[in-house]
């Protein structure tokens, strides 16, 4: 259960991830930089519904590039610790409750458009890593619980073979990150949806682009 919880979260959070437009914003940071920053994050998987919450809780900035740190609850008793580096060119996973990966793993690429892919090695607690296959989609207007946000959609696939069959649809917004995801593995379905964002302290570069 642990696994499939933390395989979850990854494709979520962390694993799957969208570029940045071209018409975007030089300095639009897809990811919070700043600590206190915190997503209520609401996932349906069946008849079940329950609330995850991650939390940005370390910060280190060094020449424009953020490393940040994040602690998230999911919910069932289990709480993972993430790490990314986050800059104007992009968003990279670094690892996750320690385990440190070779290569951090490109999640946002900036100036990409529709279409573009791209593949990273991602690991996972308790088994090997797996390679995963994305694709740039376009920006579209989303709403969750937490309000109206423009989106850049990315769909990714594991590679036969690297890990359990999935296919996951993610939208990421400036500032926030992930503000919705379906995941699918096998024959199982997670709805995820943002439901509440708080940004953390001198939150400045990160402004969530949210539509009134």
């Amino acid at each position: 259960m642990f696994r499939l919880s933390a395989l979850v979260l990854l494709a979520a959070s962390a694993a799957l991830a969208a570029p940045v437009p071209k018409e975007g914003k030089k300095n639009e940071l897809y990811f919070p930089t700043a600590v206190g920053a915190k997503k209520v994050m609401q996932m349906k998987a069946g008849d079940t519904t329950r609330e995850m919450t991650e939390v940005v809780t370390k910060v280190e900035e060094k020449d424009g590039v953020y490393t940040v740190t994040t602690e998230t609850d999911q919910g069932n008793g289990v709480t993972l610790t993430n790490v990314f580096e986050v800059s104007a060119k992009g968003v990279a996973h670094r690892g996750i409750n320690g385990q440190e990966q070779k290569t951090p793993a490109a999640v946002v690429k900036v100036g990409g458009k529709p279409g573009d892919t791209w593949e990273t090695e991602v690991p996972g607690p308790g088994r090997a890593s797996a390679k995963r296959t994305y694709t740039q989609g376009k920006e579209e207007e989303v709403t969750v619980p937490a309000g109206k946000y423009k989106a850049v959609r990315v769909d990714s696939e594991i590679t036969p073979g690297a890990g359990p069959a999935s296919k996951n649809s993610l939208w990421y917004a400036p500032g926030v990150g992930v503000v919705k995801s379906v995941v699918k593995l096998g024959n199982r379905e997670f709805n995820t949806e943002l439901k509440e964002f708080t940004p953390g302290k001198d939150e400045k570069k990160d402004e969530p682009k949210k539509d009134k």
